[in-house]
């Protein structure tokens, strides 16, 4: 690929996801409104059109262009001049970036598409559970159906489908069963059924082998996070901390290295 190509590649990528990070957005917003019935009408990921959440007027077909009605509309709805949250901007500045890495440490071909979306759903799972502490059934178990598609389109060459079906079961079997010692240990439950279904889903990408791992990364990723929440954010002890984003993190690494 020459120069001029590589470049258009890389655009066009960067295009697919910054418009991928605008539809994150309404995912990231709709979804948990959706399943704890808080939306401040009748939604659902398709319908009204995009709204502001504060005046409740639909946006004009101007201010849904990623990044640029943003900076245009200078972070204020055009109607009511509230702030619109930089959430916004920040996760489809994000989804294009993480398109971008991906492209630039995998080959192009079926197995980027698959990482690609591997990406793009544990990003929109990182951020509504950091931001909700929730992680939907309905973006957990279809990343684990998406990847047992993969394994039988023989997509994914680093894990058989009996591999992945083995990992899957033993993602969730092993979550659960420190639940039940944590709760157990403590009276309280800390680690939800959500967190073992996304590492079920983890396990279907990666195989049983790598499970260990998953986990010590996630660990250490939450240790991260408490400290950070406990030492800079001043937040208390018994502050919860979101598991789902140092698992999401974990996940995509390893399977950026197992099939680079």
């Amino acid at each position: 690929m020459d120069a001029v190509s590589e470049w258009i590649y890389r655009a066009l990528l960067g295009l697919v996801g910054v418009c991928v990070g605008s539809l994150l957005n309404v995912i990231i917003y709709r979804v948990p409104l959706i399943l704890q019935g808080n939306a401040p009408r009748r939604v659902s990921l398709w319908f009204p059109g995009s709204f502001c959440p504060r005046c409740e007027k639909a946006l004009m077909p101007g201010d849904n262009i990623p990044l640029v009605s943003w900076i245009i509309l200078r972070g204020r709805c055009r109607w009511c001049r509230e702030p619109i949250s930089r959430q916004y901007p920040a996760t489809e500045a994000m989804t294009m970036l993480l398109t971008l890495l991906t492209a630039s440490l995998l080959p192009a071909g079926p197995l980027l598409v698959a990482a690609v979306l591997l990406g793009w759903w544990l990003l929109a799972l990182a951020l509504i559970d950091g931001m909700h502490f929730l992680l939907p059934d309905c973006l957990t178990l279809s990343l684990l159906w998406l990847g047992l598609l993969c394994h039988l389109g023989g997509i994914v060459p680093s894990v058989t489908l009996a591999q992945g079906v083995a990992g899957a079961a033993t993602g969730y079997s092993v979550f659960r069963g420190l639940a039940w010692i944590y709760k157990s240990l403590s009276g309280e439950e800390g680690l939800g059924r959500g967190d073992a279904k996304l590492l079920a889903a983890g396990g279907v990408w990666l195989g049983w082998q790598a499970l260990p791992a998953v986990l010590l990364l996630a660990s250490l990723g939450g240790l991260m996070t408490f400290t950070v929440a406990r030492l800079w954010l001043r937040r208390p002890l018994s502050a919860p901390v979101p598991f789902g984003p140092a698992l999401s993190i974990a996940i995509w690494l390893l399977f950026i290295w197992q099939n680079r």
